[in-house]
């Protein structure tokens, strides 16, 4: 499913910074944070879970996403600020009944706990 790569694409165009995986060193004045985004009543919550692997992916930010009980989708990803609020915007557009019927968004410290981003179960 290659839909978040070119979503991604369209929207960010080419200012997302190339962070050497793991790294939280900030580049040229990105604060480096974390997101956590916990997604409520998702419908086709399996195939959103893959659409926001390869969204991560193609944003080359660190995390994963994780599909829990009661069609929830949990989000930790780390990277620039910026690129994290344009991932953020992105799952927020995104139609085909993907809406949640409700989000809950919270930044923090990122810790460098991921390489990549991927799927969790």
């Amino acid at each position: 499913m290659r839909e978040g790569r070119k979503v991604a694409e369209n929207i960010i165009g080419t200012m997302t910074p190339r962070v050497r995986r793991n790294s939280l060193k900030a580049l040229d004045g990105w604060e480096i944070v974390r997101l956590h985004l916990d997604l409520e009543e998702i419908k086709g919550g399996e195939k959103f879970q893959w659409f926001v692997r390869d969204l991560g992916r193609s944003m080359t930010v660190n995390g994963i996403v994780r599909l829990e009980e009661g069609n929830r989708v949990y989000v930790i990803a780390e990277g620039p600020r910026e690129v994290l609020e344009k991932f953020l915007e992105t799952i927020r557009s995104v139609g085909n009944g993907y809406r949640p019927k409700e989000a809950h968004i919270r930044w923090s410290q990122a810790t460098g706990q991921y390489k990549g981003f991927e799927v969790r179960y």
